[in-house]
């Protein structure tokens, strides 16, 4: 196949790659996942001047994925399409380099081939939609190769393309961890020449020196910083507990992720549902069928260096899925991508016109003999056999390589339709995936964004914290909305300081029923946001109340005494230090009631208590609320630590209420026993001192003390 020939139909292959990769991209995937929110609002952040060598979001991240969605995200706000155009962008950049890269190893028509294959298989298609930075790797990494390729066998040693692939596998360790080892694959392809061509291993040695140098200072910084700073990845000593268990002398938990890993292109693969029909085979049965009988050509052409650079490409690039196993193994194995279907071509090269014919100039000679294609070109006459009239063979030859090219045509057509039934239809409609992309969230989004006038909204949630749900939302609408107030609802209630104002309430986070008391009297339903019977959230209740009105009644019946005690031993008879309603805690938040739900329980009985309290200033660090019953000498009974209205969302003159549940032993002996509650920093366990006139008077706050009887 001649180059225009090649590029001219590498345009339907990048046609078919980006309409795969931009249809439905509001709408497919059905949400945003809480590491896709983190990764636009640090793209905001970049783009608004912030310059960091490393992400601390998401249990650690690298950032170069996030410095090149900067750029959509200024211009098309931090929102979910900016997100997911610039995934879909690098998914088409890998097919067309991809191509690029394949065509030494494989020749054209196999790299055709592939880049075919690569633009409509499911598992690419998939990582090219999601907002992660993983998606970036293979396009670097693939590049990096192509630039090897050519340094080592161009017609003569030039240092260029060893620059620039060093360049690159440097660049690649600021986009996915795998980028790490990546750089071992140039590597032992070099000294896999030793034995096979050594006067081109002696005269790349100098070319692959720089090569590694380059990488090393590009990658420096970061290493550098990771270095100085080892807390930061917190999720490596995970992943990577296979490796030392191996190393202690524990080689069953390494072998049995090796082995659940090793057959997921074609039995079980990924099982995450957010990437994958969990444990579908990351290739259909007719992929992995040319998948196996590729490894088993490379193989048998291992002396070859296209097949055997292939093969490596393949063994390195799916070593972290093997290690860490099948869980997100897709993205995890996503640097093997182009190898994969590299491998599914090999058996088409050398049948579909990938040498050149005898009517055509052949390649240099440096290429010719060591690309592993053109040696074969008459692999179809020899089959046909040579006794055959020259005209009726050629012909032959000619009809036998149509035939592999309409096999070709028909593969990537059924391989077309069958990824476009898989993934916009069953799994964008699976019931766990419209889980794990918080399909609630783009309900209440589109709630919100069709009711710009509504009032302060306050927004019961699984995940309150500011990285998690009000994330999510935020760059499903677009901005962040300082009118949403965030709570768990089945542990607390903000209550704003207005008369009018909604709540929108979920099924999977309804009120406790002691705080549904609370507002049933001061609300008013509206109709629900519905979402699909199967989902697991089936709809959002709306509620329009007054939140002062409900908050000034639930006080007046939340009155109770409030005392202090120095010291660890408490007095028997609850003879404590009284103080006033409300109790302020430096200044920043006020204990204005409580309501002691079981003020009497058996041995074994749940304690139930709600506590009223009034935001005085800005929290400014993650703070956590304690009830805790004690006996005399200070033990701990029972315990909750637990705030559902977190602090970084706190408003000066909200109200919130919390509630606590938790049960005592069931061997606790009768008795009255103390009941004390207070507020501590989660960075260092310290609390905060009660104040009266200015002055601590104790960490602690005492309450009405509970009474457990004999039943």
């Amino acid at each position: 196949m001649n180059r225009n020939t090649a590029l001219f139909l590498m345009i339907p292959a990048l046609l078919l790659a980006t309409a795969f990769r931009l249809a439905g991209l509001g709408s497919v995937p059905p949400g945003v996942t809480h590491d896709e929110a983190a990764h636009l609002q640090d793209a905001s952040r970049i783009w608004q001047g912030a310059r960091p060598i490393y992400l601390t979001s998401g249990y650690g991240r690298e950032p170069l994925y996030d410095y090149v969605t900067a750029p959509l995200v200024g211009l098309l706000g931090t929102r979910v399409i900016a997100g997911r155009l610039s995934s879909a962008l690098w998914g088409v950049a890998l097919v067309a380099v991809a191509y690029a890269a394949l065509r030494g190893p494989l020749g054209r028509s196999g790299a055709l081939a592939a880049a075919l294959l690569l633009a409509v298989s499911f598992w690419p298609l998939s990582t090219s939609r999601q907002i992660l930075r993983s998606v970036a790797l293979p396009v670097l990494l693939t590049a990096a190769l192509m630039l090897f390729w050519r340094g080592m066998y161009g017609h003569r040693l030039l240092y260029g393309p060893f620059v620039g692939a060093g360049a690159l596998f440097g660049l690649a360790f600021y986009t996915y961890m795998p980028a790490r080892i990546f750089w071992v694959v140039p590597l032992l392809f070099w000294l896999s020449l030793a034995l096979s061509d050594r006067p081109r291993w002696r005269r790349s040695a100098p070319g692959v020196l720089v090569m590694l140098a380059v990488m090393g200072l590009v990658a420096a910084p970061l290493l550098v910083y990771l270095v100085r700073h080892p807390g930061l990845e917190v999720r490596v000593a995970e992943l990577a507990a296979p490796l030392h268990a191996a190393l202690a002398g524990q080689y069953r938990p390494l072998l049995q992720r090796m082995t659940e890993t090793a057959l997921m292109f074609s039995h079980r693969g990924d099982v995450h549902w957010m990437y994958n029909l969990s444990g579908q085979p990351l290739l259909p049965p007719p992929l992995a069928a040319l998948f196996y009988l590729g490894i088993a050509a490379a193989l048998l052409r291992l002396r070859q260096p296209g097949p055997r650079l292939l093969l490596l490409w393949l063994l390195v690039g799916i070593s972290p899925a093997l290690v860490t196993g099948l869980e997100s193994s897709s993205l995890r194995a996503i640097a093997a991508q182009p190898a994969v279907f590299g491998l599914c071509a090999l058996p088409f090269v050398g049948w579909t016109g990938g040498g050149t014919s005898a009517r055509r100039r052949p390649l240099p000679a440096t290429l010719s003999a060591t690309s592993g294609v053109e040696e074969r070109r008459d692999r179809p006459s020899r089959l046909l056999g040579r006794s055959l009239p020259e005209p009726a063979r050629l012909r032959a030859v000619r009809l036998a390589r149509y035939g592999l090219c309409a096999l070709l045509g028909l593969l990537v057509a059924w391989t077309t339709a069958h990824t476009a039934v898989t993934y916009f239809v069953k799994w964008a409609g699976q019931r766990d995936v419209r889980v794990a992309y918080h399909v609630h969230l783009a309900a209440e989004a589109n709630h919100l964004a069709g009711n710009g006038n509504a009032p302060v909204t306050g927004i019961s949630a699984l995940y309150p914290a500011q990285p998690h749900d009000p994330a999510a939302l935020a760059v499903l609408l677009g901005e962040e909305d300082p009118s949403l107030r965030w709570f768990d609802g089945r542990g607390a209630l903000v209550f704003p300081p207005t008369h009018q104002a909604r709540l929108l309430i979920p099924t999977a986070a309804p009120l406790d029923p002691a705080l549904a008391d609370l507002v049933a009297l001061y609300a008013r339903p509206l109709p629900p946001i519905p979402l699909r019977p199967s989902d697991w959230i089936t709809q959002v209740a709306v509620l329009e109340w007054d939140p002062r009105s409900a908050l000034s009644a639930a006080l007046a019946e939340a009155v109770g005494p409030v005392g202090v005690f120095p010291g660890n031993a408490l007095p028997s008879d609850h003879a404590y230090q009284p103080l006033t309603l409300p109790v302020i805690l430096e200044d920043r938040l006020e204990l204005t009631g409580y309501r002691l739900l079981s003020p009497a329980i058996p041995p074994g009985g749940e304690v139930a208590l709600i506590t009223f309290w009034q935001v005085t200033a800005p929290a400014g660090e993650d703070l956590m609320l304690f009830a805790h019953l004690l006996d005399d000498e200070s033990h701990i009974l029972g315990q909750a630590d637990r705030l559902d209205a977190p602090s970084w969302n706190w408003h000066v003159g909200d109200g919130f209420a919390q509630v606590v549940r938790f049960r005592i032993p069931d061997d606790t002996p009768p008795g009255q026993y103390h009941l004390q509650v207070g507020v501590y920093r989660r960075a260092d366990g310290t609390r905060l001192m009660a104040r009266v006139d200015g002055q601590p008077v104790g960490d602690r706050l005492l309450l009405y003390p509970v009474e457990v009887r004999e039943p």
